[in-house]
Parts: C-alpha cells; structure tokens; sequence
C-alpha cells in the first residue's frame, strides 16, 4: 500500500465530508475513518484500527439514506480507509458521485 496514495485519497474524502456531516452533524464515524488513513499511511496505528475505522465509516454510510450524498460521501470516507491497492481511486468515484448528486439534488 502505497502511503501517499491513502493520503490522497483522505484529502478527496474530505473535499465531500461537510455533505455527510451537515446531515448528520453528531456522526463522526467518517471522520474517524478519515483520521484513520491518515494516521495508518504515516505508520501511527494498526492495521486493526485502520479496518475497524473502515468499517464504521460503513456502517454509516448505511446508515444514511440509500443512494443519497450523504451516503457517498461515508463511503469515501471509508474507502480512504479500506485495504485495497489504490484508495484513492475508490474514494474520488464515491466523492464525484457524492458532489453529483448534490448537484441534482440543487437543479430540482
């Protein structure tokens, strides 16, 4: 896994956090995720930590509304966070479709 990869891909996830966070201010479980990918990418935390971080950002993200921003924007959150060979690639496609959404969601 490539470090910096994980810490773009946290800085993706955060241009759409405020999505997930205006809906669900008291939820904090993407940002976790978010501090998670960066805190694994710079050596501080373990992988155990990192995967259970990931998965709360999940959890969230079901949580929310299905097919809604605010949904997306956990799922970045968590995708920064999953074990995978590039997060970043995972954490911009559920960012853009996030940003998307909201867009539609302000023409109607």
């Amino acid at each position: 896994m490539n470090g910096l990869d994980r810490l773009k891909a946290t800085d993706i996830a955060e241009r759409v956090l405020h999505i997930y966070e205006r809906a669900y201010p008291g939820d904090a479980r993407p940002r976790r995720a978010i501090d998670a990918a960066r805190r694994v990418a710079k050596g501080e935390i373990s992988d155990a930590e990192r995967t259970a971080a990931y998965f709360d950002a999940c959890s969230a993200a079901l949580d929310a509304k299905r097919e809604s921003p605010e949904a997306s924007a956990a799922f970045a959150a968590a995708f920064c966070a999953e074990d995978c060979a590039e997060p970043s690639r995972a954490t911009e496609y559920s960012a853009k479709k996030a940003e998307s959404k909201v867009a539609m969601e302000a023409e109607q």
